[in-house]
């Protein structure tokens, strides 16, 4: 289904770019504006003030996610191994983010500004993320007490792995141009955003594995 634009939809697009680029305190209204193609008084009528366009852009993201994450704890199976519940984390991370690449780069320009919003991303956020970590750790659990996952920190795993996908966008722009000067033959396509998934699922699971012959948790 194609996503139909709205004025508001447009705003919150153009003014996300004016962020990354300046913070929120260096974007100005009538900038974001000219790059939306809309006067300035309708981003005031939408949004009231640039704070609150910030909140609002911010809040997108934050609803995207949680949207994208919601679907994959509905269909996870209390029977799902430990490969198949990072397998989902994995895939609805890069996939969300595939589909809107400057989410990453916003989220570095606002703790690159202080990071003094984050607290309400987390609080919103918390509440629907709690029951990835809990089943992890469960799997996790289950997998050290067989001898079958070496003894690691859920924590530690899912740093590792929100760091492998979140960097993936991050160097997203190096790549481009180092395939400019020397080609890779890499095109950000589904295969390798597919190919991209289950490397950072394989990489995970080898390094949880007590043998490392083995990756099923």
């Amino acid at each position: 289904m194609v996503k139909t634009e709205t004025p508001e939809s447009r705003i919150l697009a153009g003014a996300r770019q004016e962020f990354i680029e300046h913070g929120l305190g260096g974007a100005r209204m009538q900038a974001i504006a000219d790059r939306c193609g809309v006067n300035k008084a309708l981003l005031h009528y939408y949004f009231r003030s640039k704070e609150r366009l910030y909140q609002a852009v911010l809040q997108e993201i934050v609803q995207t996610m949680r949207n994208a994450i919601d679907e994959q704890l509905v269909t996870m199976n209390p029977g799902d191994d430990i490969r198949t519940l990072l397998h989902r984390f994995i895939a609805v991370y890069i996939r969300t983010l595939r589909s809107n690449p400057d989410f990453p780069r916003f989220m570095l320009r606002e703790m690159a500004d202080g990071g003094t919003n984050l607290s309400e991303l987390i609080e919103s956020v918390a509440p629907m993320l709690k029951n990835i970590p809990i089943e992890i750790n469960r799997r996790l659990s289950a997998g050290m007490e067989s001898g079958r996952i070496k003894r690691i920190s859920p924590l530690h795993l899912m740093l590792n792995i929100l760091g492998m996908c979140i960097f993936t966008f991050i160097a997203r722009p190096i790549v481009i141009e180092i395939n400019k000067q020397m080609p890779l033959g890499i095109e950000f396509d589904a295969a390798f955003f597919d190919m991209r998934i289950e490397t950072i699922l394989d990489m995970a699971m080898h390094g949880i594995a007590a043998d490392p012959l083995s990756d099923k948790g």
